[in-house]
C-alpha cells in the first residue's frame, strides 16, 4: 500500500465516516443513487433497475450502501468496498439491522484491483472518494474496467472553486500549528476558530451554515485534516475521466446548482447568444466562474463513451410517462389539503396545485402547477401517451414547461420497442 493510501485508511478507521447512526433509516431517494435517472440521462430512455447489480467504492460506515437500496428497490446485488476494515464492520452491522440481505460490504483498495468486486456491475456509485486517493485516474480506469455494457458511473468529487472557505481554513488552521498537536486538539482549535469569527466573514457565513454537521469530531477531521485531498473544476473532471476511458454525461440536477438563469437573468440576451454555442462542460465551467460558492462539491454522471447515446429529440416525436418513482416520491397538495397523485386525472379544483419531489427539490421547496399544467401531466398518469397527441393544442409555454420537467425528471420518454438490453 502506497503512503498516501495508507494514512487515508489510518484518517478512516480513527474516525469512520459518515458518522450516521447504524440505526438510523433513510428518508427518500438520494437522486445520485438512482439507475433509472443516470440511465435517463445517458440514453433519453426509461429503464429499469430491476435484478442489476452496483457497486458502491468508498462505501465507508455503509450509509451509502443503505441509500442505493432504497432508491433502487430492483437491484439484484449491492456490494461495497472501502479501505478502513473499521468502516466496514460498521457498513455489516448497519446492512444487518436493516435487513439488506442482498447488500454486501468488504475491504479493499480503488488502486488496487486484485481487493476489489468481482464485476461487471450495472451501477457504480463513488460519493467523495475519487478525490482521496492518490491517482484519480487509475482508480476509476479500474472502475470503469468493471462496469457492464451500459453500465454508468455516478460520481461526486470535490469542487475546488465552491471548497474555497474550507481550504482558507484549513491553511489558517496550518499557520496556527493544528498539524502538530494531537487529534483532539486539533478538532477543538479548529471548533475555536470558526465559532470565534467575526459574523462578517467568510469563516463566520462558512461555520453558520455548516454548524450542525462540524458538531461531528468525523466531520471536522475530514474537512480540515484530511491527509489526501485533490478538488477538481468542471473541465478538470473532463480530463480526468477521458484519462480513464469514460466520458462525463451531465450534472445530477439540483435546484440549487448548475442552474444559469439563477446566475444571469434570462433577458440577458448577449450573454445568452454566447453560452448556447459551448460545449455542456464549457457551460458547467462558466458558472464555477460567475458564482463559485454555488457549490462545494459535483455531483455527475460518466460511462463509456461509445455508450452516451441520448439524441435530443422533438417532443412530439415521442412517447410519455410520468417517471415512476414519482407516484412513490412525489407530493400533491391543493388548499393545504394533500392530493393523492392519481386524484390528478379527475381533479377539477381552481386555482394551483402544490408539488414537491425530493429528487429535484430541495427539502421543504414546492413548485406551483397551473391549471393548464397538471391537465397536461395529468394526462399521463394512468398510461403512456404520444407526444404527437399531448401537444396538440399545448401552448410554447406549456412546451417549455415539458421540457423543464423533462431535465428534472418528472416525466420521461419511452421507447416505442424494447430497448436494446445492451446499452
Amino acid at each position: 500500500m502506497d503512503p498516501i493510501t495508507a494514512a487515508v485508511q489510518a484518517q478512516y478507521e480513527a474516525f469512520p465516516y459518515p458518522p450516521v447512526p447504524i440505526e438510523q433509516p433513510v428518508q427518500g431517494k438520494a437522486p445520485y443513487c438512482s439507475y433509472r435517472l443516470g440511465q435517463y440521462a445517458r440514453t433519453g430512455q426509461l429503464r429499469d433497475p430491476q435484478g442489476k447489480r452496483a457497486l458502491v467504492a468508498g462505501c465507508g460506515s455503509g450509509h451509502e450502501i443503505h441509500l442505493v437500496a432504497v432508491t433502487n428497490p430492483g437491484f439484484a446485488e449491492i456490494h461495497g468496498v472501502d479501505l478502513s476494515h473499521r468502516s466496514i464492520a460498521l457498513a455489516k452491522a448497519r446492512l444487518d439491522y436493516h435487513g439488506l440481505s442482498h447488500c454486501t460490504a468488504e475491504v479493499g483498495n480503488l488502486l488496487d484491483p486484485e481487493t476489489l468486486p468481482v464485476g461487471p456491475f450495472d451501477w457504480i456509485v463513488s460519493f467523495g472518494v475519487i478525490h482521496h486517493t492518490g491517482d484519480p485516474v487509475l482508480a476509476l480506469r479500474h472502475l470503469e474496467q468493471r462496469l457492464a455494457p451500459g453500465g454508468m458511473l455516478a460520481l461526486m468529487i470535490y469542487n475546488r472553486d465552491g471548497r474555497y472557505p474550507v481550504y482558507q481554513i484549513r491553511r489558517a488552521l496550518h499557520l496556527l500549528g493544528a498539524f502538530g498537536i494531537p487529534e483532539a486538539a486539533q478538532i477543538a482549535l479548529a471548533r475555536a476558530v470558526m465559532a470565534g469569527a467575526q459574523p462578517h466573514t467568510i469563516t463566520a457565513a462558512h461555520y453558520r451554515g455548516n454548524a450542525s454537521y462540524y458538531s461531528y469530531d468525523e466531520n471536522v477531521v475530514d474537512n480540515f485534516f484530511h491527509p489526501q485531498d485533490q478538488p477538481l473544476t468542471i473541465l478538470e473532471i473532463g480530463e480526468v475521466l477521458t484519462a480513464a476511458g469514460l466520458t462525463f454525461v451531465d450534472v445530477v440536477p439540483d435546484p440549487h446548482s448548475w442552474r444559469i438563469e439563477q446566475i444571469i437573468s434570462p433577458t440577458c440576451q448577449a450573454f445568452y447568444e454566447r453560452y448556447q454555442g459551448l460545449s455542456r462542460l464549457e457551460q458547467l465551467r462558466l458558472m464555477e466562474c460567475l458564482h463559485p460558492s454555488g457549490r462545494t462539491c459535483t455531483v455527475f454522471w460518466a460511462c463509456r463513451p461509445e455508450e452516451f447515446t441520448r439524441t435530443p429529440l422533438p417532443l412530439t416525436h415521442s412517447s410519455w410517462q410520468l417517471n415512476p418513482d414519482h407516484a412513490d416520491w412525489g407530493s400533491l397538495s391543493w388548499g393545504g389539503q394533500p392530493l393523492g397523485f392519481n386524484d390528478l386525472l379527475p381533479f377539477s379544483g381552481p386555482g394551483y396545485l402544490d408539488w414537491h419531489w425530493s429528487l429535484c427539490h430541495a427539502p421543504g421547496s414546492r413548485e406551483r402547477l397551473s391549471s393548464s399544467e397538471w391537465a397536461l401531466l395529468s394526462s399521463i398518469v394512468e398510461q403512456p401517451r404520444k407526444g404527437s397527441r399531448l401537444f396538440a393544442h399545448a401552448s410554447p409555454g406549456l412546451l417549455r414547461k415539458w421540457q423543464q420537467w423533462e431535465q428534472e425528471y418528472l416525466v420521461m420518454r419511452i421507447p416505442d420497442s424494447p430497448p436494446d438490453n445492451r446499452n
